[in-house]
């Protein structure tokens, strides 16, 4: 999907509990144009860590419309348990993921460990 000169934004969301075999993951990559006519890209990605993930693909038209859906599916995956173990610099939802309360915390390869067989 990306093309040359664009520019992408990674949010990255994770839910694990160990008591209740609950290890979820749910990744959404903002691709934004170079170009102003082009349309704005949301790649959402969801499913169990280390399994194989779904994917949907949204196209806005604008900026706003983009990072309108991209705070709701953040809102929903947190009343859910999810907290943000990932967050790229620069991205164009840092101040409202921390103003707003979201969890932050570090993914950390004895987090995914925990699970492996």
């Amino acid at each position: 999907m990306p093309t040359h000169g664009t520019v992408q934004h990674t949010i990255e969301l994770q839910a694990i509990n160990q008591l209740s075999n609950r290890r979820r993951q749910y990744r959404i990559l903002l691709t934004a144009p170079a170009q102003t006519d082009a349309p704005y890209a949301a790649v959402v990605q969801w499913g169990r860590i280390g399994g194989r993930l779904r994917t949907r693909i949204y196209e806005f038209e604008t900026r706003d419309a983009a990072l309108e859906l991209l705070r709701k599916l953040i809102k929903k995956r947190q009343t859910r348990g999810y907290a943000v173990t990932f967050l790229e610099d620069g991205h164009p939802l840092t101040d409202w993921i921390r103003s707003s309360g979201i969890p932050i915390e570090r993914s950390t390869a004895r987090q995914l460990q925990l699970f492996e067989r």
